[in-house]
């Protein structure tokens, strides 16, 4: 697909930009080369292509899952000013005055 500078003079103007000539005749190139790109992509047959989600056969390594502190929740639940059953009451952020 091809664009003149009249199409991209009037996409400038909806989307409210102020180019000169000098930007509108770049612009329209611009654009022009790309929708020429895309229509290249589209009309090659992808039939048997294997959609994936990155270009590259790359894995992400995880780190072993271990704990790694002691347990202090006992510690814990002392210095807390309420707390019990390993629970700790704490002032509601929510409230429903109207329940």
């Amino acid at each position: 697909m091809k664009l003149t500078e009249q199409d991209v003079s009037k996409i400038a103007d909806l989307a409210k930009l102020q180019l000169d000539q000098t930007q509108l005749a770049k612009i329209t190139r611009s654009l022009s080369d790309l929708l020429v790109f895309i229509d290249q992509m589209t009309s090659i047959n992808t039939d048997g292509v294997t959609p994936m989600a990155h270009p590259l056969n790359a894995a992400q390594p995880l780190r072993h899952d271990a704990v790694t502190e002691n347990d202090q929740h006992e510690l814990l639940q002392i210095l807390s000013a309420e707390a019990a059953d390993h629970l700790y009451w704490v002032p509601a952020a929510i409230s429903n005055k109207n329940a």
